[in-house]
C-alpha cells in the first residue's frame, strides 16, 4: 500500500533477500523481520518518503551459480530503479 499524497508518485525500490530459504531457521526469521520492516517503512512518511519498498525473497540454495543466476534475473528483468540486497548466511 502506498501512503503517498494524491498526485505524488514514489520510486519503487526492491529489497532483495537471496539465501537458502528452505534450510535455515535463522534465514526464515530474517525474512519475517524484513517483511515487518518493509511494511513499517512504507507506512511511515518520515522514513524514505520518496520510495515504496518491495520485498523479493529468492532461494539461492546456498550455491554460487544459483545465487548469480537469480541476481542477474533481478538486474536484467525487473522494473526497479534501485535494488538493495541482503544475503543470508549458511547455518552450520
Amino acid at each position: 500500500m502506498c501512503s503517498c499524497p494524491a498526485g505524488h508518485f514514489k520510486l519503487k525500490s526492491c529489497v532483495l533477500i537471496l539465501f537458502d530459504i528452505k534450510n535455515t531457521k535463522s534465514n526464515y526469521t530474517l525474512l519475517s523481520v524484513a517483511q515487518l520492516a518493509k511494511f513499517d517503512v512504507n507506512m511511515n512518511g518520515s522514513i524514505l518518503s520518496n520510495y515504496e519498498l518491495h520485498l523479493n525473497a529468492l532461494d539461492g540454495q546456498c550455491t554460487a551459480d544459483v545465487v548469480m543466476k537469480r541476481f542477474i534475473e533481478i538486474i536484467t528483468n525487473w522494473d526497479y530503479k534501485s535494488v538493495v540486497g541482503i544475503l543470508g548466511k549458511k547455518d552450520g
